[in-house]
């Protein structure tokens, strides 16, 4: 290749020009004058749009370079297979083309240089570029890059970037050119240019056609050694690099030294400033902070700090936060300043480090929603990847390797951005203090910092990219992840294949987390449920994977951190909880919560509901919308057009399905009697049936309660927890419990309605003019006996007993420690599949509330789910 190479050789034709006007697109106007000399000079040839022999560039000039009036600047015309006086009569032609006044309404002609004849030794001589480890070419007009699907717009791989020069040098010479070369050893960073759309317009030789001026713009890095690929970048630099030839395609000019990215703009005051006002409104800790200094005072610090480099992070504080499965995790505060400073790093470089990630890969990613999951599942099943293989990696955050991901930042980042990497790298240095001890960081990012999201991803790039090369589908989210694959073998396979990569990262997957199987079978990802390519249930109802989260003790403080909850102890973190996770925040005590909190879970569409210790319902927080007015609205107007008999069989059917639920829980354990009480309760649903007013249907409702309790006992283990009355004032253990529990459900089902934004005071079988949630009543009657059997099994499995309460004169209460163990019990049993559409309660509740919507809004009738089956 280097002999071919240094025997190329083309013609330069230097042209200066002056700016006349500014009001017309650069290119196209030399493109217009390139064109009109040519085709005055050679009248017999035919133009050749796709391959000519003559291109130019405006020399270190961008595409979109605005001129000021008057402003010289020179012009590069290059002539490829032709002779010297074909290059003489084309300078001679161009000359006279801009004597005429018409063509000089833009730009005018001031002098042409000299006929250069060219060639590489030439271009070695004037450029005399030191060959180090990296180097940056920054393209000044489009170099057009092909989308490929599963990356970001701009990429482009290393073998496509040698072919684009190996194409471009054999048409303009009519010769084979490769690249080869045994010792060249780089990486091609395609992550700092951006694709521009400059302009197009209608070819004037191809009707019908048009002619666009786009592709990318902007720095790219080699890294390596690249010491025989330079010669091609040599001749690039003047024969430009691209398979279109017009317009001034792919000119580029090389940067003799190291040249950085960030530190032209770095640090910038106002993006500073922006962040401060961020921070101020989604994290609340830095409230305090705020007291003390003005807005531009703590920008001023830190933008000197970082302008004279002097910045270090500070050691973070840590807290212990309890995992449900008994083991904790170490969740670090930032202060103010570094806060300030890793939001401002990841702001500037989540641009360039999100265009380095896979499309497979969704999580923490600006723009990219959990909800295409549910696309990129269906159609892979569609496709035949019908096998599954599903893991999650096993404490990831706290086992990201240090060395390796400090090559990885390094392999990505130029090297004379040495703010940026510093910054960095202290990030993953920086101990912390927890209970007063210091620790050292030795491996691990730190959970709290907003960076530590993205550095997650660029730690699993490399993996992604190596799973993409099977075939299979892959989609990751942080540290969970699917591989689809077309049989069991090749799922067997890629399982291996995960286990090797993942071990070169010094990680391992969760092997209780990790299974095979066949995706009819049914899978949980991401808290979607799938039944081979279907997703199994609405889209609206993604809402019901998510989990309450439930206030029990008083006097904690619920704050905001970024797209955190965090609940506080005493001044100490306890519990932190991603807004993403969490489908309502129930407070349940004398709880305190700041207004960031509130605007941020309107934002999340996270209903907040408060109430008294006792446990009545005082208010639920949820987005004011005209969207939420207009549901109400509709659901009034529908329930004002039943007529009074069509609302007593409403009310039947509620009063009938919470009988037949205490049927069921009956039927589950036989008892001596039982089969005679079932009858009795048949005889009650059949006089239910025979009336026609709603005191009559919950007369014989009360009365059947009232046995249906007494019925009850013989299911309960323990006598001290037989229920003698029910009564919820001055409760028993029993009836505290069954108290809890009811109230528990009614507060699920008020905040599900409030927060579709339907009415809860129009019930059916409880009257609307009563001065309560009628419509929760209603829906509450329907899961009765679904709670009355948790309730049972709790005090059987012994997982609530006599310590679980404090004992008073008003009566039997549950202890903190009681109400947090009832309401693990409780949620669990709740998300249980049952029933043959294999629905939990939580979901059944759900379904019903959208259901009860989709009525108001006219698009389905009004129908009650009973004994957890569709209807």
């Amino acid at each position: 290749m280097k002999q071919d190479l240094y025997k190329l050789e083309w013609y330069k034709i230097t042209a200066n020009f002056v700016a006349i006007s500014t009001n017309k697109i650069l290119l196209t106007v030399f493109q217009s004058i390139i064109k009109k000399t040519y085709t005055t000079t050679f009248p017999n040839e035919k133009w050749k749009n796709e391959i000519p022999n003559i291109f130019f560039h405006i020399k270190n000039k961008k595409a979109n370079y605005k001129f000021i009036n008057f402003e010289k600047f020179p012009v590069e015309i290059i002539i490829t297979n032709h002779t010297k006086e074909d290059v003489i009569r084309l300078k001679e032609t161009l000359i006279e083309i801009m004597k005429i006044e018409e063509n000089n309404n833009y730009y005018k002609l001031e002098s042409v240089l000299e006929i250069e004849a060219r060639n590489l030794e030439k271009l070695e001589q004037e450029e005399s570029i030191e060959i180090n480890d990296e180097l940056c070419i920054e393209f000044l007009s489009p170099f057009p890059v092909k989308y490929i699907k599963g990356k970001h717009r701009t990429h482009i791989s290393k073998k496509d970037f040698i072919k684009a020069f190996e194409n471009r040098l054999s048409r303009l010479f009519n010769k084979n050119i490769k690249y080869n070369s045994n010792d060249d050893d780089f990486t091609v960073i395609p992550y700092y240019w951006n694709y521009v759309d400059l302009a197009h317009h209608n070819s004037q030789s191809q009707k019908g056609h048009k002619q666009y001026i786009n592709g990318c713009i902007g720095k790219i890095y080699i890294k390596g050694n690249y010491s025989q690929f330079l010669k091609l970048i040599l001749l690039g630099s003047e024969l430009h690099t691209s398979g279109k030839l017009s317009f001034s395609h792919g000119y580029y000019y090389i940067h003799k030294t190291y040249k950085a990215h960030f530190t032209n703009f770095f640090p910038s005051k106002k993006v500073l400033f922006n962040i401060v006002e961020d921070i101020y409104d989604n994290f609340d800790d830095i409230s305090i902070e705020r007291l003390t200094e003005r807005n531009d005072e703590m920008v001023d610090v830190v933008y000197n700090s970082l302008k004279e480099k002097t910045f270090h992070l500070d050691t973070n504080q840590a807290f212990r936060i309890k995992k449900k499965s008994g083991l904790t995790r170490t969740v670090e505060k930032l202060n103010f300043k570094d806060m300030i400073v890793s939001k401002y790093i990841l702001k500037i470089t989540n641009k360039i480090f999100d265009r380095v990630f896979e499309d497979e890969s969704i999580g923490f990613r600006k723009g990219v929603s959990r909800e295409k999951v549910i696309e990129m599942i269906k159609e892979s099943v569609e496709l035949g990847y019908i096998y599954l293989v599903e893991s999650d990696i096993e404490d990831f955050f706290s086992s990201i390797n240090h060395i390796q991901l400090k090559k990885i930042i390094n392999k990505y980042l130029p090297k004379k951005d040495l703010e940026i990497k510093e910054i960095l790298y202290q990030i993953l240095d920086t101990g912390y203090i927890i209970d007063g001890n210091f620790f050292k960081r030795e491996r691990g990012l730190p959970q709290g910092n907003p960076l530590s999201p993205m550095l997650a991803n660029l730690y699993l790039d490399d993996f992604d990219e190596y799973i993409k090369e099977f075939d299979v589908k892959f989609i990751r989210y942080g540290d969970d992840f699917i591989i689809l694959t077309k049989s069991l073998e090749e799922a067997r396979n890629m399982l291996s294949e995960t286990k090797d990569f993942l071990e070169d990262l010094k990680l391992k997957i969760k092997s209780n987390k990790t299974s095979i199987k066949n995706v009819n079978d049914g899978f949980d990802f991401l808290g979607y449920s799938f039944i081979g390519s279907e997703l199994n249930c609405k889209f609206e109802t993604v809402q019901i994977f998510k989990k309450p989260l439930y206030i029990v003790e008083s006097y904690l403080f619920l704050s905001l951190e970024g797209e955190h909850v965090n609940v506080y102890k005493n001044r100490k973190i306890i519990l932190s909880v991603p807004l993403r996770r969490i489908s309502e925040i129930i407070m349940m005590s004398n709880t305190t919560f700041s207004t960031a909190l509130i605007r941020k879970c309107i934002d999340f569409k996270i209903p907040i509901t408060t109430t008294l210790n006792t446990g009545y319902f005082v208010t639920t927080i949820k987005p004011d919308t005209k969207e939420f007015f207009d549901i109400s609205y509709f659901q009034r107007i529908k329930y004002d057009e039943f007529s009074e008999g069509e609302k007593i069989s409403f009310a039947k059917e509620i009063a009938v399905g919470k009988l037949n639920g205490y049927k069921n829980l009956f039927k589950s354990k036989y008892q001596k009697g039982t089969n005679v009480f079932l009858k009795e309760i048949d005889e009650y649903i059949l006089n239910i049936d025979a009336t026609d007013s709603n005191n009559s249907i919950m007369g014989y409702e009360g009365k059947i309660t009232k046995e249906i309790f007494k019925q009850m006992n013989g299911l309960i283990n323990n006598n001290k927890f037989h229920l003698k009355k029910r009564k919820r004032r001055n409760p028993d253990m029993i009836n505290s419990m069954l108290n809890f529990s009811y109230y528990m459900l009614f507060t699920k089902i008020n905040t599900i309605l409030r927060s579709l934004g339907l009415n809860p005071f129009l019930g059916f079988l409880h009257s609307h003019l009563d001065d309560y949630e009628s419509l929760v009543a209603d829906l509450e009657e329907f899961f009765r006996a679904d709670v009355d059997k948790i309730v049972i099994r709790m005090i059987n499995l012994n997982i609530i007993g006599e310590k679980s309460f404090n004992k008073t004169k008003r009566g039997a209460y549950l202890t903190a420690e009681g109400k947090k163990k009832f309401i693990n019990y409780y949620e669990g049993e709740l998300l249980k599949k049952r029933g043959k559409n294999k629905m939990n309660i939580r979901e059944n509740i759900y379904r019903q509330c959208l259901v009860i919507k989709g009525w108001s809004l006219g698009k389905n009738k009004l129908f009650f789910y009973k004994q957890g089956e569709n209807k």
